[in-house]
């Protein structure tokens, strides 16, 4: 089973700012205005958005590595495989004698 590695985990976008799971003491508090309301909402929004594009830049460059990588291989594959060929084009199979060996 492999590791993840990123965790990604939504916020509660209506939570006022400081009362996360297990910080409330005392009553819900009421908030007392709706721009407030939506000014934290928009705020945690563009917030999530600012990790949601982190993340994406870690796994493209994480992506843009790994390619890298399989394509140098590649290359070092693709230059063994040229040396190989000009080995087996300069070999003439009729010069070489085969002995025949008889088995009872």
């Amino acid at each position: 089973m492999p590791f993840p590695k990123r965790s990604v985990k939504p916020e509660a976008l209506g939570e006022r700012p400081g009362s996360g799971p297990g910080t409330q003491v005392g009553p819900p508090a009421v908030w007392d205005d709706l721009d407030a309301v939506t000014n934290s909402m928009l705020a945690g929004t563009l917030r999530q958005l600012a990790d949601l594009l982190k993340n994406a830049t870690d796994i493209f460059d994480d992506l843009d590595s790994e390619l890298h990588r399989v394509a140098c291989r590649s290359e070092k594959l693709l230059t063994r495989i040229e040396n190989v060929e000009d080995k087996v084009k300069g070999l003439d199979a009729r010069s070489v004698p085969i002995r025949l060996v008889e088995t009872t």
